[in-house]
């Protein structure tokens, strides 16, 4: 999942986050939260299947 945001941010793709359908793999303890901060930081928004309903 990361690396798949990360490409896509680089190629200048506008990425949305869908925090309701990922869950990070703990190979160490703090490897997920430190991939979401690095997604975030690096543009990708952060979004919740309730936001996109009400949006749309």
């Amino acid at each position: 999942m990361r690396n798949t945001v990360l490409d896509a941010l680089a190629l200048g793709y506008q990425t949305c986050l869908l925090q309701d359908a990922i869950r990070a793999v703990e190979v160490q303890p703090g490897v997920g939260q430190r991939a979401l901060a690095q997604m975030l930081q690096q543009g990708a928004q952060a979004v919740t299947l309730q936001q996109i309903r009400v949006a749309a």
